[in-house]
């Protein structure tokens, strides 16, 4: 799921709007969207990396990174579909890559913590 499905989920669950309505928006659904979005931006803070076939080593960097340019902030990573993310090492099993994928990401979020 991209950046705009994301952004309209969330807009559309902020506004309690529903999301097919969304596609052929009306004039009072457009002034609720145009009362939400500046919420949305304002008290929001999120980032979302849809780079294809990241690697849990990447995912620890750009979360390391983040952590240190805003030491002062709580850090949430969500992960939309784990069988996406690729291992650093080739296995022959599928099963066995996402146990070692699984096992680092629960060893990023001990670190997260």
């Amino acid at each position: 799921m991209g950046d705009e499905s994301i952004n309209k989920r969330i807009l559309s669950m902020l506004g309690r709007i529903d999301g097919h309505k969304m596609r052929i928006p009306n004039n009072i659904l457009v002034k609720r969207i145009g009362a939400t979005f500046p919420m949305l931006l304002s008290n929001m803070n999120l980032h979302i990396y849809d780079k294809s076939g990241q690697k849990v080593t990447y995912i620890r960097s750009k979360v390391s990174k983040w952590r240190r340019d805003h030491p002062d902030k709580d850090t949430l990573v969500m992960i939309n579909y784990l069988q996406l993310i690729r291992s650093d090492r080739r296995y022959e099993n599928k099963n066995m890559e996402v146990v070692d994928i699984t096992r680092s990401l629960k060893e990023l979020a001990k670190i997260i913590i």
